[in-house]
Order: structure tokens, then C-alpha cells, then sequence
């Protein structure tokens, strides 16, 4: 964004912030955790982060999975529902 100011020309940097307007005293007693925790204890804090990112990778991915298994079911003849081989699922029934 530039902002034109007596004849010169600044570029303004806008800084966004989320508010989280429903506060409860366990929100903030966590929140208190984790910056307490970020500060002793780096290498926990970014293992936190990374679980929390594997975490809605893994959910993602299940979701595509459970959409694709309702794909195939809807899509399938009577008679083929017997044939597991062609879900992939031959080795757990």
C-alpha cells in the first residue's frame, strides 16, 4: 500500500491482528502455558507446532479418503461390492 504524503510517495506497511473474542479462563490459562512453555522450553513449543501441522495434514487426508471410499461405493455395481479387491480392502476381510 503507498501513501502519498506532501508530494512523496511512502509505502505503509498494515500489521493485521486477530482477536479472539471469546475468552475463557481456560483459553487464557493455556495460552499463559504455551508462552511459558515457548520460553523455557523452545524445542517443545516447535514440536507443538509440528504435531498441530501433522495433525491437519493427517485430518485432510482422512477426509479425502473418506470421500473418495463414499465416491466408490455410490458409484458401484451391486455385484462388485463383494469384490474388495477393487477397494484395496482384500487384506482385512
Amino acid at each position: 500500500m503507498y501513501l502519498h504524503v506532501h508530494g512523496c510517495l511512502l509505502q505503509v506497511c498494515v500489521k493485521v491482528t486477530l482477536l479472539n473474542f471469546f475468552v475463557t479462563p481456560e483459553g487464557l490459562e493455556d495460552q499463559l502455558l504455551g508462552n511459558v512453555v515457548a520460553k523455557e522450553r523452545p524445542d517443545l513449543a516447535e514440536m507443538k507446532i509440528q504435531l498441530t501441522l501433522s495433525n491437519a495434514s493427517m485430518r485432510a487426508q482422512l477426509k479425502h479418503l473418506e470421500s473418495q471410499i463414499l465416491f466408490l461405493l455410490s458409484n458401484a455395481q451391486v455385484g462388485n461390492i463383494k469384490n474388495t479387491h477393487c477397494f484395496g480392502w482384500s487384506n482385512y476381510i
